[in-house]
């Protein structure tokens, strides 16, 4: 056994698909970078807000309480009424459906884009493609599960001056990194170069869409 340095493009740049599986290619594409965003988003989210508000009106237009109740057990949803923190049924639906909905709509719209783009590359596979967007994925998470942690720090009078700008830093980067995989897997596996430079367009549409999400969390919202 030797220790050595390695790049940690490695994997991703050489792979194949006999080494990617299209259940680990959608657990990717619907996972990490549809139900994780979608997750992390709704709390701070009009749309959201807005979906609720226009359900519970048409609940309350036809009298139909029951989905307007806050009896749901505290494992299943938050329920603390000594804080005044109190989720109805119709609450835990909506997050269920916002969550959905997101990473459907997110999901598909990468995997349609990756497709587009391995077809119009000639001999890609849309799952060796989609590893370009690990780094995207990953750094995604982290930035969504930091939240959390801030926001106790800041419970406890611990401020961040400069998150705004670490947190654009940490994106750039994801957005960046996943975009130079995805050019690298282009041009070494496309039939020419002008197949590789049509298919980077509808690669860039990933790149696009959930960096887009993202600036909606923390910047727009």
């Amino acid at each position: 056994m030797q220790l050595a340095a390695r790049s940690p493009n490695r994997e991703i740049l050489s792979s194949s698909l006999r080494d990617v599986r299209t259940s680990e290619a959608l657990l990717l594409v619907f996972g990490l970078l549809g139900v994780a965003v979608a997750t992390f988003q709704w709390t701070a989210s009009p749309w959201f807000v807005a979906m609720k508000i226009a359900a519970a009106e048409w609940l309350l237009e036809r009298e139909w309480f029951l989905l307007l109740q806050d009896n749901a057990p505290w494992w299943l949803l938050t329920h603390y009424p000594e804080a005044s923190d109190v989720f109805t049924w119709l609450d835990g639906l909506s997050i269920l459906a916002y969550i959905g909905g997101g990473a459907l709509a997110l999901g598909s719209t990468i995997l349609i884009s990756l497709l587009i783009a391995a077809r119009v590359a000639g001999r890609m596979d849309w799952r060796v493609l989609a590893m370009g967007l690990v780094p995207l994925a990953g750094l995604g998470v982290f930035l969504g599960l930091s939240m959390l942690t801030l926001t106790q720090l800041r419970a406890e009078g611990v401020m961040f001056s400069s998150l705004d700008g670490a947190r654009a830093a940490l994106l750039a980067l994801a957005i960046g990194w996943s975009g130079w995989l995805g050019l690298h897997l282009l041009f070494k596996g496309a039939e020419n170069l002008l197949r590789a430079m049509v298919a980077a367009v509808f690669y860039a549409v990933p790149l696009v869409a959930v960096g887009s999400a993202w600036y909606l969390l923390f910047y727009t919202w």
